[in-house]
């Protein structure tokens, strides 16, 4: 069977229920082994070696970038999303590079369902230092599955580095068979912090190509409702990464899909459909129904003058308060961080 024949659904638009399974059961979803689609040896060593420069380029632009309240920092570069997210773990650095492989960091990706690798060459310790990669990943955001969205498909070529106190994997895209991709560039980085703490972050430059429905809609979108698409579609992809890289260190199993011949169990589906409800809330559901009830409550100025003082008529004698039940969750929410951070701060 041809490559075509084994990637026909990756290359189409997805039928109904396959995007169903890619917004609401991705248990469902079959993880795939694919041919790496180019050959490694076609690049000269240099040209593996020539992603650091490149890509070290465009991180030092993104550690500039403005941050979000969730510390993602990202921006524009023209028509690409460029943009940096980190996160200091409670894992000591040499146990985090025992554990989590830094050859394996892409496949650590949110929604990654499947794909291959090739070791071009390793270093005299053994490790990898140059390597060829094909990645497939869900439609992106999920909910592009319904209107014509395809997986992201994208062929790397990949320089590792390895020190005392960091590594590091650099890739840049060569090819994306089906499309889906102009390019999807980036790193990834663990970093000692002290004798407990490593950093790791995550840096990218990606320019996807969008389904023909959004492609049309693209240039009515205002520019604050699109950044607000760009922004949140973002923090939950690289969130939910830098969560992949916890639950690898602690051994939980944090890949999408299942093999093949599996089947989902009920325990499954209910983690899933949780997992589902907490992604459709904002980051801190507490503060912003608290932030809304306190609006609703609030009057409105019958002046404000020159000098931007707001002026009433009638001042309420007393502040709107929380109703109590939203007080208690909020205790409640505070307790409970309080004893996450005590067992090690690695829940969240």
């Amino acid at each position: 069977m041809g490559e075509r024949g084994i990637l026909g659904d990756v290359d189409a638009p997805l039928g109904f229920e396959e995007a169903w399974n890619v917004v609401f059961a991705k248990g469902r979803l079959t993880r795939r082994d694919v041919p790496l689609g180019f050959d490694p040896h076609a690049f000269s060593l240099e040209a593996y070696d020539e992603v650091v420069p490149y890509v070290a380029g465009f991180e030092q632009v993104a550690a500039q970038a403005p941050a979000t309240r969730s510390g993602l920092r990202w921006r524009y570069e023209g028509e690409s999303v460029l943009f940096r997210h980190e996160r200091i773990l409670n894992a000591g650095y040499d146990e985090l590079v025992e554990r989590v492989d830094i050859a394996g960091g892409i496949r650590l990706m949110n929604d990654y369902i499947g794909g291959s690798t090739y070791v071009v060459s390793r270093d005299s310790a053994g490790r990898i230092e140059r390597q060829a990669e094909r990645n497939l990943y869900l439609p992106q955001p999920n909910w592009m599955a319904f209107s014509g969205g395809q997986y992201i498909d994208v062929c790397k070529l990949e320089r590792l580095h390895h020190a005392e106190d960091s590594c590091r994997i650099s890739w840049r895209t060569i090819a994306s068979p089906n499309g889906s991709a102009v390019h999807d560039d980036g790193s990834i980085a663990f970093e000692r912090v002290d004798a407990t703490r490593t950093r790791v972050a995550v840096c990218g430059l990606q320019l996807f190509t969008l389904p023909p429905l959004w492609a049309a809609a693209e240039p009515w979108l205002t520019g604050p409702v699109k950044d607000a698409l760009v922004e949140e579609s973002y923090r939950r992809f690289f969130t939910a990464t830098l969560d992949n890289v916890e639950a690898a260190f602690e051994g939980r199993d944090h890949r999408t899909g299942s093999e093949p011949g599996a089947t989902l169990s009920w325990a499954d589906t209910i983690g899933q459909l949780v997992q589902l409800a907490k992604a459709a809330l904002p980051e801190d559901p507490l503060a912003e129904l608290g932030r809304r009830l306190r609006e609703q409550g609030r009057p409105e100025p019958d002046l404000v003058d020159a000098n931007g003082f707001r002026h009433f008529s009638v001042v309420p004698t007393q502040p709107v308060r929380e109703p109590g039940w939203v007080a208690a969750l909020r205790s409640w929410q505070e307790e409970l961080v309080e004893v996450i951070e005590a067992d090690g701060g690695r829940g969240r």
